[in-house]
C-alpha cells in the first residue's frame, strides 16, 4: 500500500491537469477510507499498511489533492503530490530527526508558501 500510495502520488504529479489524475486520487482517497475506487478494487485497509504517525497525513494529502485537482489548482495539487512522494520510509518514521526533516522540508515549506496549514505535520 505505501507503494501504490507513493506511485499514485507521482502518476498524478506527471500528468497534473488530465482529468484522469483526479479520478486516480479520488479512487486511492476511496480504498483509504474504506469506501473503495473504480480502478483499485483490491480488499485494501490502510490503517494495516500505514503506520498511525502517518495515517492522518496520507488521507489529509489526498483529500486535499483531490480538492485542488477539482479546483484546478494545479500547481498546488502539484505541491501535495511531492510531498507524498517524499514521505519517509515506514521502518524511519519513527525516527525523531526524520520526522522533522520531513515536515520542516515539505510541510512546513508548502504551508508557508501558501500562508495556510494545507497538510499537517507528521
Amino acid at each position: 500500500m505505501y507503494d501504490r500510495i507513493r506511485r499514485t502520488a507521482a502518476d498524478i504529479a506527471a500528468r497534473i491537469s488530465d482529468p484522469g489524475s483526479l479520478a486516480e486520487a479520488e479512487d486511492m482517497l476511496a480504498v483509504m477510507t474504506g469506501e473503495r475506487g473504480n480502478v483499485f478494487v483490491q480488499d485494501i485497509s490502510l490503517r494495516r499498511y500505514i503506520p498511525n504517525i502517518a495515517t492522518g497525513f496520507v488521507v489529509a494529502s489526498f483529500r486535499r489533492l483531490v480538492a485542488a485537482l477539482s479546483s484546478g489548482e494545479y500547481g498546488l495539487a502539484a505541491d501535495i503530490a511531492e510531498a507524498v512522494q517524499a514521505l519517509p520510509e515506514e521502518e524511519l518514521l519513527s525516527d525523531k530527526e526524520t520526522r522533522a526533516d520531513f515536515n520542516s522540508g515539505y510541510i512546513r515549506r508548502l504551508n508557508d508558501k501558501y500562508g495556510i496549514r494545507i497538510l499537517p505535520e507528521i
